[in-house]
């Protein structure tokens, strides 16, 4: 497989939805479901990289790391396209409060030296499994800045230049490695929706080709943008596409069922399996195709209301049944 760039889109799937079942089952069943490629994350919590929790604070992975992960994924027919971080990279940037201590207590300096080992790592061990990608979700220094206050001089455009500041470390090394950084909108991040994504993207144009996007089309409908215009225009940036389905709640009273939460002051939310929410995923995935894309789409399982099987099967089904199998013939008439 090409280093970087795929000839189509092919189906993939981010391994997160097998935090505490382990490595080996991941791959036993993203091998079955015969995906072309995977998303490894590193983080902590999950324990897929280090089955024992490994070395907290390392920069670097360690030789039985890297082993590890290699012995299970031999003779699986599988590619590792991008390896992740969303917990502990996040203290790089904050919040760096007691609401980050089940990451890791301790004082501001402790923690963003956490975060930025975190992301070093993560850098390093695509390299070292021959991954182009290293999707990483930084934090956001301080969620305020969506508010002006009289008298005081803050702006949203503070916390991006923290976050220019903050990356130079980790893209000199993804530079060192040739690996590229992938930033992904979240209500968590700098780049949280369309305006503050382009002006990410921009403000780190002076690290050309090595910082990416990954697209999550949930996230961005979860805060109110049309699914449809969020697919579109994005060209080069655009590398990889995390697939799910969402469903809003606008009754005004407390939802009723597992799985539902609050992406700031809109309206409650929750994950769903592909087909179960409501974007128009077969015209998203039309508009990525017209528009050339050619990366991966990652099935992302977040959907509290079925078995994980279950949910990961219907969705790689439906994105099978919208993505072409191999180059279209065109008209015959």
């Amino acid at each position: 497989m090409d280093s970087q760039a795929l000839s189509r889109p092919v189906l993939g799937l981010c391994l997160a939805a097998f935090g505490g079942a382990g490595l080996p089952m991941a791959v036993k069943v993203a091998a079955e479901l015969g995906v072309a490629v995977v998303d490894l994350p590193t983080d902590s919590p999950l324990r897929l990289v280090s089955p024992r929790g490994g070395k907290r604070g390392a920069a670097q992975p360690t030789r039985d790391e890297v082993g590890y992960v290699k012995a299970q994924l031999s003779g699986a027919g599988l590619t590792v396209h991008c390896v992740s971080n969303s917990r502990d990279t996040q203290l790089l940037l904050g919040p760096h409060d007691s609401a980050t201590d089940t990451i890791l207590p301790g004082s501001r300096a402790e923690k963003q030296a956490y975060g930025l080992a975190a992301a070093l790592r993560t850098v390093t061990l695509a390299a070292e499994l021959g991954a182009p990608y290293a999707r990483l979700q930084l934090g956001c220094p301080d969620y305020g800045r969506w508010l002006t206050w009289p008298g005081a001089h803050t702006s949203w455009q503070q916390n991006i230049d923290e976050l220019v500041d903050r990356t130079g470390p980790v893209l000199r090394r993804a530079t060192e490695l040739d690996v590229v950084v992938v930033l992904e909108p979240h209500p968590k991040q700098v780049l949280y929706d369309l305006l503050s994504t382009r002006a990410v993207l921009d403000a780190l144009r002076g690290w050309p080709g090595r910082v990416r996007l990954c697209l999550d089309p949930a996230n961005l409908a979860a805060v109110g943008y049309d699914p449809m215009v969020v697919v579109r225009g994005w060209g080069r940036d655009l590398a990889m596409v995390h697939v799910k389905d969402l469903q809003t709640w606008s009754a005004g009273d407390a939802p009723v069922g597992p799985g539902w939460c609050r992406y700031g002051p809109g309206p409650p939310i929750r994950f769903r399996a592909l087909g179960l929410g409501e974007l128009p995923w077969t015209r998203m995935i039309a508009t990525l195709l017209d528009e050339g894309f050619t990366g991966p789409m990652y099935i992302e399982h977040e959907d509290t209301t079925l078995p994980r099987a279950q949910a990961i099967r219907q969705a790689v089904r439906r994105v099978r049944e919208a993505l072409p199998e191999g180059p279209p013939e065109g008209r015959t008439w």
